[in-house]
């Protein structure tokens, strides 16, 4: 049992963009808010050596809170790096960060995937 919950933390983990309800330590210019992904549209990463076939997928982020930082608006376009969609019905924690064109960027876990914030 105790394996069971353990793997679906850690699915759950994987699935938010490894974050969690509880504030991680601050990165300078990153943002941490709660909200619902509608994922919008995938265009393929051609990397040889990636298996998964992983992308660049471009999402709605409808935001319910602001839990650390300063957004305009309650709905912003967001980018992150994955082979699949992430979960948009349930509301999860998103850290966030802004490229230098001004793009929000969906953090990937540390140490994991996807866009490094850190």
């Amino acid at each position: 049992m105790r394996l069971r919950v353990t793997a679906l933390s850690t699915l759950l983990a994987l699935a938010t963009g490894g974050c969690t309800a509880t504030p991680a330590p601050e990165t300078p210019g990153e943002l941490l808010v709660e909200g619902r992904l509608e994922n919008l549209g995938y265009a393929p990463l051609d990397d040889p050596d990636d298996l998964l076939g992983h992308g660049v997928i471009t999402a709605r982020l409808h935001i319910s809170r602001v839990v650390r930082g300063h957004v305009r608006g309650s709905v912003i376009t967001v980018r992150y790096v994955a082979h699949t969609y992430l979960q948009g019905r349930a509301r999860a924690v998103y850290r966030l960060r802004r490229d230098e064109s001004g793009a929000y960027l969906l953090c990937g876990p540390r140490g994991g995937t996807g866009y490094v914030c850190s």
